[in-house]
């Protein structure tokens, strides 16, 4: 990415867009969520997954999700010492 000469706020974007908005198909976090905590109404997965990473990433720390997307980078063949890196791993 960083060699493409791609803008950092278009590759960014970019990731926000496949990583954020993507639909998996293993669902297995979410219905043992539901499985745990449902009251007797229907799955819908989209919900229950909502709910279940609402709860589980609040317990991730900044420092956690630093190691993870620097793990990410080095995995790909990227330097994490940089800017697009900074700005994914803000959220930014």
């Amino acid at each position: 990415m960083e060699a493409s000469g791609q803008a950092l706020d278009r590759v960014a974007r970019e990731f926000e867009t496949h990583r954020f908005g993507a639909v998996y198909e293993d669902d297995e976090l979410a219905y043992a969520y539901y499985a745990a905590n449902n009251t007797g109404e229907p799955y819908d997965r989209e919900a229950w997954n909502r709910a279940y990473m609402m709860r589980a990433y609040a317990y991730y720390r900044e420092a956690h999700i630093d190691r993870a997307v620097a793990m990410i980078f080095k995995a790909c063949g990227l330097r994490p010492q940089t800017r697009l890196f900074d700005a994914i791993a803000q959220g930014t």
